[in-house]
């Protein structure tokens, strides 16, 4: 599906941006989008649930994330549905096969792991990330240093499901950072005088300094697009979600991917169907290859004994490394 020269770019950059079309048909976005519509309410909508800063509604979450007040209830919003709180699930979109055949490519692998799918709306005046990027990675591994080491890494990737252009919210990245993640984290160790081991390269919600990036001579990019338009992205890749500074919302769909045999990648996503009455069964039979979302979202003994294994492990190494 992908050709050398798309694996060369992704390898080089971190980051592969696919045109509309090219892999997943107009219709299936216009479905998407139409779920997606069905799911998060307008922005105009006056519901009483609206003035808290954090909410439930229709089997989605939001998140207030701006200072600012606005006639718009639903202003500065954030608002994310999981695959699970979706109706028959997401598991015909994500087990695409054109869309398995490029993460499969792209991982180098002939079996996934699905570890998070989600639809998202991003409501004018949402704040995103400002001043601020961050990678992946560290949301879902512990040792997060020895695995971007490694050269492991975990898929996200990111459908636009309407037109993306200046001031909607784009995704912005930082080229080539993903190659350099051990050696931008020990300039930040000595920056903030913290143990050479030390892990600087958190997920969203804390992130590192954008201006230091640049100092240290790293681009950053946003991308606009169609909608249709696919982001395939490096869990290591230094990255972050940009202002809706329009009167428009932004609509995506979004997951991550990871190679089936990388048995310490993982999110405790069983204790999300748990939280919200969902059965794992159920989930599950919408998947044609249930295997996919077994270490995610199974709660089973082998996974519990896997999280107790590899987390118990970093926190051994940690103490070890800070006895030196």
């Amino acid at each position: 599906m992908l050709n050398q020269t798309d694996l060369n770019l992704f390898k080089q950059n971190g980051y592969l941006v696919i045109k509309p079309e090219k892999i997943l048909s107009n219709k299936i976005i216009l479905e998407l989008k139409d779920t997606c519509n069905n799911i998060f309410p307008k922005s105009t909508d006056r519901n009483t649930l609206f003035t808290q800063n954090s909410f439930i509604f229709n089997n989605a979450s939001y998140f207030k994330n701006t200072s600012k007040n606005n006639a718009n209830k639903l202003f500065g919003f954030r608002a994310t549905a999981q695959g699970w709180n979706v109706s028959k699930g997401l598991a015909k979109y994500i087990e695409n096969n054109k869309l398995l055949s490029c993460a499969k490519q792209i991982l180098d692998t002939n079996t996934l792991s699905l570890h998070t799918s989600a639809l998202i709306k991003v409501y004018p005046g949402c704040d995103g990330e400002p001043n601020k990027l961050h990678v992946d990675t560290s949301g879902f591994v512990d040792d997060t240093l020895n695995f971007a080491k490694n050269n492991n890494f975990v898929l996200n990737t990111l459908i636009y499901l309407n037109d993306v252009t200046k001031g909607l919210a784009p995704m912005r990245v930082c080229p080539k950072s993903h190659l350099d993640f051990i050696k931008i984290n020990e300039y930040f160790n000595k920056l903030n005088n913290t143990k050479k081991f030390t892990n600087n390269m958190h997920a969203a919600g804390i992130g590192i300094d954008e201006n230091i990036v640049k100092e240290l001579g790293y681009k950053i990019k946003n991308i606009y697009g169609k909608a249709g338009t696919i982001i395939f992205m490096s869990g290591n890749l230094l990255h972050s979600a940009t202002k809706n500074e329009t009167k428009k919302s932004r609509i995506h769909f979004n997951f991550n991917f990871s190679r089936r045999d990388v048995k310490e990648i993982r999110k405790l996503n069983f204790k999300g169907l748990v939280r919200d009455q969902k059965d794992y069964k159920n989930f599950s039979n919408q998947f044609n290859d249930k295997k996919i979302i077994n270490r995610s979202y199974n709660n089973t003994l082998a996974n519990n004994l896997l999280n107790f294994f590899y987390k118990y492990k970093f926190k051994i190494k940690n103490r070890l490394i800070n006895t030196l």
